[in-house]
């Protein structure tokens, strides 16, 4: 009898080390999602333009280009735009250079951005800079008013997988996109704020861009803000079927609430 006590302790005791081991497992594997890098060549470029959602008048477009390079043993994509238009709620037109650079191996891991805007007469009027270490879950934001001549600092730490607006594109380019495939992390838009988002593979659909019919996944960027969704109206990117995944449409406002409603859509595509 003691010997049978003995060994159903025994099993009893793995069991719970059994479960322990699970919810540990589960507990990591939930607090971040590693965004996988999809396969991007050396070289690559193109221009994507925003249009008003209800005018289908142009804001403004922006040509870019993408190169690959290796710093330290580490892969860095090296991105860079030059945009002309109507942006966000400014009244006149103004015109913008941004470098990103995005380091990786099989995820992203951190991100860096620098954004210089300029006046119509090509003065500089604005920087923003912007710091994301994305699997750790933290953010550096700064923002420096050359017409007020003052700086503005923000720092989030959510503590879990966190991009900003302008990488969505590329990161969720490496997921394996199917319909009903989801998955969360936290965004940090231009305003800034910080919000939990869900994004959600709805369906496969054919539309046309740059011309051309493309059988696409539709992905609707769900924004975890209670009540307040009703005021923000729907979030969606489109990603062609075939992997790799590339970025083809977006709907939704251009850059955090109190911007208008626009589609940016690719205006070459091969």
């Amino acid at each position: 009898m003691h010997e049978i006590y003995r060994i159903s302790s025994s099993l009893l005791g793995l069991r719970k080390a059994m479960v322990i081991s699970f919810l540990v497992t589960v507990i990591v594997a939930s607090s971040g999602y590693c965004f996988e890098m999809p396969v991007t060549s050396d070289y690559a470029e193109g221009s994507y333009h925003c249009l008003e959602k209800n005018s289908g008048t142009e804001r403004w477009r922006v040509d870019w280009s993408m190169e690959k390079v290796q710093k330290d043993n580490k892969i860095i994509l090296e991105m860079k735009e030059h945009g002309y238009g109507i942006y966000g709620n400014r009244e006149e037109k103004i015109s913008w250079s941004t470098e990103r650079f995005l380091e990786y191996d099989d995820s992203l891991q951190r991100t860096h951005s620098t954004k210089e805007i300029k006046n119509r007469e090509g003065g500089t009027i604005e920087i923003v800079s912007k710091k994301f270490d994305v699997e750790q879950g933290i953010v550096e934001f700064e923002r420096t008013d050359l017409i007020s001549d003052k700086v503005y600092s923000y720092s989030f730490r959510p503590g879990s997988t966190v991009i900003g607006p302008e990488n969505i594109s590329l990161a969720l380019g490496g997921a394996d996109l199917a319909e009903g495939y989801k998955t969360e992390f936290y965004l940090c838009t231009d305003e800034p704020k910080l919000y939990k988002v869900t994004a959600k593979c709805l369906r496969k659909e054919n539309i046309i861009a740059a011309g051309k019919e493309v059988e696409c996944y539709k992905v609707e960027i769900i924004f975890h803000i209670g009540l307040l969704k009703i005021f923000v109206p729907k979030t969606y990117f489109w990603y062609t079927a075939d992997e790799p995944h590339n970025w083809i449409r977006y709907e939704g406002l251009e850059s955090g609430r109190g911007t208008p409603q626009v589609i940016m859509e690719v205006l070459d595509f091969q």
